[in-house]
Order: structure tokens, then sequence, then C-alpha cells
């Protein structure tokens, strides 16, 4: 399944990318290769996802969206259509492999489906090795007639040169929250300074706010807002709430320790009483902020994001060990600000 509803819009904050490309369509300027870059969790795939529908549509010629009623729409809508083609990295790899580019190439130069377009997309392009990424430039260079091949990336910083310069550029921007809380209000059913919380706990990135809403995790982050100064007032052991956290989701505390950590540094550069929105960690940001440099706290927010890299790698690391050293950085940090008290 694609996971693509054509009943729906692209995502408001997504709405002028997407005008963007249909206009190039509509002129005859559809590039070969379109490099859709931007940050986590703001639904660059669910734009080229309508950027895909689009395309294939029978009729895009008349109207600015998929239809969603032709036969091109219907095979796209169940999965089953016979000129897209995603490209994502398997479950238990940790990159996307020569053998996946080789299948994409030799769709690309393939036959049209149906007369129409052929559309692949490789979704985060940054996760190919090298060996995948030499092989989509060749297929870049000699792009065949009717084919569109989309790129989403996280990183683009972390593409071959040579890739980037052979691609259309299309930069997706975060949105202000002024955009993303109303319409998080509105799908997640929740009031508005929870969904407050989650937008600056993600910062920003509108469909990890709405995870962290659906899942009801603003409830284990503030279980987690209280280990954590339970540890920084040394009233349990490091190595108890490690132990605790690494049985659970570990790359959430991960990932909400450093966020807070960012959070927290850009508190004690601007004095911006707005970026506390958590109110049980008002007194701990307050009293680090008044202590800590600003490249301390952007050393600790170093410390946790090479601790959630490394969870997310496929190294295995010890999840007690992961989490210790992150809270450690957290610990270290309290105890230096104390002995400047």
């Amino acid at each position: 399944m694609t996971d693509l509803e054509f009943s729906e819009r692209p995502l408001p904050w997504l709405l002028p990318s997407y005008e963007r490309v249909v206009e190039m369509f509509r002129h005859g300027r559809l590039p070969h290769a379109l490099l859709i870059e931007g940050g986590e969790g703001i639904g660059k795939r669910s734009l080229a996802l309508m950027l895909s529908a689009f395309v294939l549509c029978e009729r895009n010629q008349l109207q600015d969206m998929p239809c969603g009623q032709c036969k091109h729409c219907a095979l796209f809508k169940n999965g089953s259509h016979g000129g897209f083609k995603e490209i994502r990295r398997g479950e238990k790899d940790s990159v996307i492999k020569i053998d996946a580019i080789r299948s994409l190439s030799d769709f690309a130069a393939g036959t049209s489906y149906l007369g129409g377009y052929k559309v692949v997309l490789v979704n985060p392009a940054e996760d190919m090795n090298i060996s995948a990424a030499n092989a989509l430039l060749k297929t870049l260079e000699e792009p065949s007639a009717s084919t569109f091949i989309i790129l989403i990336s996280h990183s683009g910083g972390r593409l071959l040169p040579t890739i980037r310069s052979r691609c259309q550029s299309l930069t997706v921007g975060m949105p202000t929250p002024e955009v993303v809380v109303p319409w998080l209000v509105n799908s997640s059913e929740n009031d508005e300074s929870d969904v407050r919380r989650a937008v600056a706990i993600t910062s920003g990135s509108p469909l990890s706010a709405l995870t962290l809403l659906e899942n009801n995790s603003l409830e284990r982050l503030d279980c987690m807002l209280a280990d954590l100064s339970q540890v920084l007032k040394r009233a349990v052991p490091l190595s108890e709430v490690a132990e605790k956290w690494a049985k659970d989701e570990l790359k959430d505390y991960l990932l909400w320790l450093s966020q807070l950590a960012h959070q927290l540094a850009a508190y004690a550069m601007t004095n911006d009483e707005t970026l506390i929105v958590h109110s049980d960690a008002k007194k701990l940001f307050s009293y680090l902020a008044q202590r800590c440099s600003y490249m301390q706290l952007v050393d600790l927010y170093a410390l946790c994001f090479s601790q959630l890299s490394a969870a997310k790698s496929s190294n295995n690391p010890n999840p007690v060990l992961t989490c210790e050293r992150a809270l450690s950085g957290w610990l270290a940090l309290m105890l230096k600000s104390s002995q400047r008290a």
C-alpha cells in the first residue's frame, strides 16, 4: 500500500511545493530527477507520493490533483501500479544496496506502463551505499523517456555532489507553529497546550508531533522528566534509571534527551521562556541555563544525539550503557553547575 488518500490534498505546508512541481509539469519542464530535501517528519514522502500519483493520473492535463478515479489512480492507491517503484532499504539492512538500484535501472529502461509515465522513488537517498549511489548516477546520466525519478533526502549533504547536480532540488522548509498547531489540534483532537508541547519537543516537526500525540507519549515524556530530575538531584542511581529506560523504547528517551538539550541551549542563548513548554522542567532549565555556557549545552546535545545515532545503528550497542552515557552527560553538567553556584 502507498498510504495515500486521494480524498486529501497535500498537507497545508506542502501545497506550495506541490503546486510548483505541477506548474513545471504543465509547462513541459518536469525534470527527469527531483530531489526533495528537508528535515524529518515534515511529510516529504507524502509530497512525493502525491506528485507520483499526479504524474501517473490519466486526467493530469485537466486538473491539479490526482483524480482518484481513473485506472492509474486505482492501481496506485492499491499499491499495485506497474509504473511505480519505491526503493527503500530492507528491514534488516542498514543501507540501500546496489541490487535495489540495479532493479530501479532496469525498471527505468523498460517500456512505459499503459502508455504513461514511470515513477521511481528512492527513500531516503542517503541510505545508498557507495556502489548503489554510483549505479544510480549512471541512470541519472542516461535518463529514459517518460521516467520521473524522485529522491527524498533528510540530509542532502551526504549525497554525492554528482547526484545532486543531476537533480532539480526542491527544499521543503519546516512549517511555522501558526500553521502546524491548528492542523495538529484538528488532526489529533488534543488540546492546544499538549499540541504545543509536542511541537516543541519534536523541534517543530508536525508528523513527529502527531505520532507523539497519537501514541500518548506525552505521559511517558512526563515520566522521563521526573526520572531525569531524580537523577540530577542524585535521589536515585543513574544506573537504575538507565536500566528502566533500556527496557522501554530506548530510542524515544534518547531522542527526547537530545531535543531537551537542544531546547536548553536555545533557551540559554535567547532567554525566551516560550521555549520552556514543560512546566516540570522550568526550574531545571532555568538553573542549568544560568550556570552553564552555551557551548557546554551544545556539547550535551551532541553527546545525546551521538548516543541516539548509536542506538539506531546496526551495531547493536548495549542499551543500558548507551543510556548511561547520555544520562552521565546531564549529570556531569549538573555537577559542574553546582560547583559554580
